[in-house]
């Protein structure tokens, strides 16, 4: 083998002309067991040399025309989804995202079914998890609304909502049904008690001002439908319920609103902390319209303009404001404790 490889090393003239002895090999003439050493095998040249002399431009060495041309050519993976189909819409509008269309926990499922207003799209129950009586209400309720009951487990019910205090019952909420703003100011008359919420922004507050709403006699809730929070399942669970049972209209404009209960003949009332009077100062016993402002800013400057009184809660401590669902709850008291009283003294 020795006086092959020999017999094939040829001459051929360096960068600087001089004549010099180097092996040169074809693939058809490489040796088994040197192209082994050399690390070289049939076959394999072409690869070799066309990675040594067109070498992989690395991603930064890029010339701006072809990194522009490669992003255009690339597909949308928004529109492409990645090999996946898409899903078939539903023609039923879906309270938010898959886990945020969920109203778990008895007693806020319970209440929904009972008020009859927001009707779910489907009931899940665990039925090791519920007791007979509340099983043969959820049936019975589900039945009379032709609402589909099934049974699961508490695994899949975990996972459908992404949290496991459901307590074996889950409802699949649509969009919540807003009252129209047109009729129920129809409705409204001087001795009405409504509540104007001005870009409440956090569902948690929300849905506490309105659970004191309810339970202090608010014939109404007017909200903007922009900039605001609106009716979920966090509102609902916060409101315990109270959702169901007090009537709620998104407007383009509250300022109209504002205008539209003024023909009313309610008295619009702001809550500001730059007011001089108390709450306790004005008389609350005829139609009042009680202006609730967003957490940071307050009422908008242009609300304020048309009030026909400015109150501020009187407070004592070192924390700049009330927190507005704490206000609201003042106010909503404050109202219903004068009536209760003029009430009394008739």
């Amino acid at each position: 083998m020795l006086a092959k490889v020999q017999s094939l090393v040829g001459t051929h003239r360096n960068r600087r002309g001089e004549r010099s002895n180097q092996t040169r090999f074809t693939d058809s003439q490489m040796p088994p067991a040197l192209g082994i050493l050399t690390g070289r095998r049939k076959g394999c040249n072409k690869a070799a040399e066309s990675r040594v002399e067109r070498p992989e431009p690395r991603v930064g060495k890029l010339p701006l025309l072809r990194t522009l041309n490669s992003r255009l050519s690339t597909p949308n993976i928004e529109n492409s989804l990645v090999g996946r189909r898409r899903k078939k819409r539903s023609n039923t509008p879906v309270l938010g995202n898959h886990q945020r269309c969920w109203l778990w926990g008895r007693h806020a499922v319970l209440e929904t079914l009972r008020a009859r207003r927001w009707k779910p799209l489907e009931i899940f129950v665990d039925p090791f998890q519920l007791d007979f009586a509340t099983r043969g209400e959820v049936t019975t309720l589900a039945e009379s609304l032709k609402v589909p009951l099934r049974d699961s487990d508490s695994e899949t019910l975990d996972r459908y909502c992404g949290r496991n205090e459901h307590q074996g019952l889950l409802a699949r909420m649509p969009d919540y049904p807003y009252a129209d703003a047109a009729p129920l100011l129809k409705q409204l008359t001087d001795r009405s008690f409504v509540l104007l919420l001005d870009r409440i922004q956090d569902p948690f507050n929300f849905g506490a001002i309105l659970r004191s709403a309810e339970i202090f006699g608010v014939n109404a809730v007017f909200v903007p439908n922009r900039e605001q929070a609106r009716v979920s399942v966090h509102v609902a669970r916060s409101s315990s319920g109270a959702i169901n049972h007090i009537a709620i209209a998104e407007v383009e404009s509250l300022s109209e609103a504002v205008q539209a209960l003024k023909e009313r003949g309610l008295k619009i009332v702001g809550a500001s902390e730059k007011a001089e009077r108390e709450p306790a100062c004005s008389d609350f016993t005829h139609g009042v319209a009680v202006i609730i402002g967003n957490e940071g800013a307050g009422p908008n400057e242009e609300l304020l303009s048309l009030c026909d009184e400015q109150l501020r809660i009187p407070q004592s401590g070192q924390v700049g404001s009330l927190n507005a669902a704490v206000a609201a709850g003042i106010f909503c008291y404050e109202v219903a404790r004068q009536r209760s009283a003029s009430t009394s003294a008739q």
